[in-house]
């Protein structure tokens, strides 16, 4: 399971930052270090996907922030884009998940051949299916 950042005091984050759930974008409300009034907050980590919101100096996941200003409350150590798609911090599509279901609702492994989630190979004319729990 990881282990997550702490995320700064949600009236810190209230005072400086907007959160729109609709769309999932944040917008600075004070001046900060780097970044202007007005101007969007975060930027798209290349090899990861996901948007990370620079606050201090440290980095923070988008999403984690998200659940914060939304349900003002610490988010749970497993978010979930439930689209799969890592940059998309709409509060419809971050859900609380197990470490069993986030792995799940992953992509599919690299040496899959089939395009079916735990079906992983086709050998001696029948298909060999791996689950791990």
């Amino acid at each position: 399971m990881r282990n997550s950042r702490k995320l700064p005091p949600l009236n810190w984050l209230q005072e400086y930052l907007e959160y729109h759930s609709d769309t999932g974008h944040f917008f600075w409300l004070k001046e900060t270090r780097g970044s202007r009034a007005g101007s969007r907050a975060g930027s798209l980590n290349q090899s990861t996907g996901y948007i990370r919101i620079h606050i201090q100096g440290i980095k923070y996941g988008a999403h984690r922030i998200a659940w914060k200003l939304y349900y003002k409350e610490e988010p749970p150590n497993i978010l979930d884009h439930i689209n799969g798609k890592r940059a998309d911090n709409r509060i419809v599509n971050l859900r609380k998940a197990t470490n069993a279901e986030n792995v799940f609702a992953g992509r599919l492994r690299i040496d899959n051949g089939t395009g079916v989630k735990g079906v992983q190979q086709w050998t001696k004319g029948r298909y060999r299916a791996i689950i791990n729990m």
